[in-house]
């Protein structure tokens, strides 16, 4: 995945002592608090643990966006103002 510039870094075994479930990113420092869950913890019948995690998002704005967009969630749907 180097050639990709991404990196694993999930290091918790998900099912046994097997890392099954991997979290690739190319900013290792936008992830936080991953947490190994076993499924038991959270009343699930599985043989394979969950795997929970913050990550955080930049959004660049491009010399082409001049416009904001904000979108109203209504009970009779979505409506832009």
């Amino acid at each position: 995945m180097s050639h990709f510039f991404l990196q694993q870094i999930n290091v918790h075994p998900t099912r046994k002592n097997n890392i099954l479930d991997l979290v690739f990113t190319r900013s290792p420092e936008t992830v936080r608090n991953l947490e190994c869950v076993p499924p038991t913890q959270l009343n699930l019948v599985s043989d394979h643990s969950l795997l929970f995690f913050d990550f955080g998002v930049h959004a660049k704005l491009s010399a082409l966006t001049n416009a904001l967009f904000i979108i109203i969630v209504s009970p009779t749907g979505m409506q832009k103002p």
